[in-house]
């Protein structure tokens, strides 16, 4: 009987060159650009009986990447180039890129499409969020988006910055009579944070009456609420009044 080991499912394997693995995920990036490490270690374990390490992993996909948009770098060298074909096509949109001395700092986007879209069957109630782009330059995609006379989400414009700090106090500045809200999922999560040393009874019991504080219809509710939190932990209760941006 031969008992030798081919040696395939071992980590590093010759056969798991990035080249070779590149070439077997380049397609799972192209139709899934969120393609998990995680998943191209199981794919590659189930197709072929090799175990991938993550670094391994994160190179091919890095490879399998640049073979379909090229560097990242280059793509910023594209941003005038692309601007004067928004201009051109999208006369009455608005596009403004700022990019002193070829170091990119914002770049802004509202297709005329979208603008007449929201003048004309939109809300007049604007959400404004923004994501951290995961890739080695960083930066914050931010995006404005509103909602259909179905519900539907409806993007308005959007925007890429290398950092987005002053944002509530540029929407402050730029809408000054608007009433402002703020993601309550969004706060929940800080507001996690600052419950350290707390059962996990007293933790799921501060976050029900921050969840009763948002939604109280009155404002005798809402202060009741807040002095409830603050009986528990005055430290948690000082960032909802102090700490956490929020205007009651």
């Amino acid at each position: 009987m031969h008992t030798c080991s081919s040696g395939v499912g071992r980590a590093r394997h010759p056969k798991a060159s990035k080249i070779w693995v590149a070439d077997i995920v380049l397609q799972k990036v192209r139709d899934r650009p969120l393609y998990r490490l995680i998943d191209i270690k199981k794919d590659i374990k189930k197709d072929f009986d090799i175990h991938l390490p993550y670094g391994q992993a994160w190179l091919v996909k890095e490879v399998a990447r640049f073979a379909l948009h090229g560097e990242d770098y280059a793509s910023f060298d594209l941003l005038q180039w692309y601007g004067e074909i928004v201009a051109e096509t999208n006369p009455e949109g608005l596009f403004v890129l700022e990019y002193p001395d070829r170091h990119f700092e914002r770049m802004f986007i509202c297709f005329h499409a979208c603008l007449v879209g929201f003048k004309s069957g939109c809300r007049s109630l604007l959400f404004i969020d923004g994501t951290h782009i995961l890739n080695r330059y960083g930066g914050v995609m931010l995006s404005a988006v509103v909602l259909n006379a179905e519900n539907g989400m409806f993007l308005l414009a959007f925007a890429i910055v290398d950092r987005a700090k002053g944002l509530t106090k540029g929407v402050r500045t730029s809408f000054p009579n608007a009433t402002n809200g703020y993601c309550l999922r969004y706060l929940k999560e800080n507001f996690k944070k600052k419950l350290d040393g707390l059962s996990a009874a007293q933790k799921e019991k501060m976050l029900s009456l921050l969840d009763s504080a948002a939604y109280a219809l009155q404002i005798s509710q809402f202060i009741g609420y807040i002095s409830d939190i603050r009986e528990i932990s005055s430290k948690a209760c000082e960032w909802i009044e102090c700490g956490s941006d929020i205007d009651h």
